[in-house]
């Protein structure tokens, strides 16, 4: 299988509000609140970051909005350096993580945390050696399972939205492409409209010239099966939609882009 896009965690400062928009918006159902977490694995996690979250399932692909309980944390002082709702991390699924320890130690990328969950094993690398984001690469015992998003996230998934790319924004797009490309084990290519991308067995990531706000997640492509109501309940919330062709909703400082509907 080698690499795919599995999860991308976002980072806000309302998190009721951004979970309530994006339910609406995406007609995604949280399968994994933060007293879930506090259930299964005890106040650890949650003590150690100090934040608050939610799981939304989106087919077998996840979306997380974080939120800083405590202005003193990392994450806190990440909202603040971007300058407010942002994206925060990539999730990537391996079937080799050994293989990436191996690439990660001759390129010099430092391991920031390790997944301490049972049921997966995972990294989470060093954005100062990968570039564009914080960067976890994950291998799960069983392929199919995500235990990220707790046990009975099949129940509350909707199986008519996927999440299909990611994008991240840096200083040096084409460099910090590569860097990732060789941390995975794959390679550069382009999208149509000459971005670099690392296309995954399934998913992408593009990497965008750095807009201002410093490096980090600045949007996620989405593949809905409808795909009229993904911009129409955007205005009815008032959000900003991109008039040209209904194509992106800005949603917790991030644009949500529709992927091509894959044929059956």
């Amino acid at each position: 299988m080698g690499a795919r896009l599995r999860q991308v965690a976002l980072i806000a400062d309302d998190l009721d509000t951004t979970v309530a928009r994006l339910r609406a918006v995406l007609g995604l159902d949280v399968c994994l609140t933060t007293a879930d977490e506090i259930e299964l694995w005890g106040t650890d996690l949650i003590d150690r970051f100090g934040i608050g979250n939610a799981v939304f399932a989106a087919g077998d692909t996840f979306l997380e909005v974080i939120s800083p309980s405590d202005q003193e944390t990392p994450a806190a002082r990440y909202l603040r350096n971007r300058g407010g709702d942002s994206g925060y991390m990539v999730l990537l699924q391996t079937d080799d993580l050994a293989a990436v320890d191996v690439r990660a130690r001759e390129l010099g990328v430092r391991t920031v945390w390790e997944s301490p969950l049972p049921g997966i094993r995972g990294r989470h690398f060093d954005p100062r050696d990968t570039g564009g984001s914080l960067l976890s690469l994950e291998q799960p015992d069983d392929p199919a399972e995500w235990p990220w998003a707790g046990p009975a996230w099949r129940a509350r998934s909707n199986p008519d939205v996927e999440l299909a790319g990611v994008e991240v924004e840096c200083g040096e797009p084409e460099r910090v492409a590569a860097r990732w490309a060789e941390l995975i084990g794959t390679t550069v290519t382009r999208r149509d409209d000459g971005v670099a991308a690392v296309e995954l067995a399934r998913g992408r990531v593009s990497f965008l010239p750095a807009s201002g706000r410093g490096e980090g997640v600045c949007g996620i492509e989405v593949r809905c099966r409808d795909r009229d109501a993904v911009p129409r309940r955007a205005r009815e919330l008032g959000l900003r939609v991109e008039d040209s062709d209904d194509s992106a909703v800005w949603l917790c400082g991030i644009a949500i882009r529709q992927a091509p509907v894959r044929e059956p």
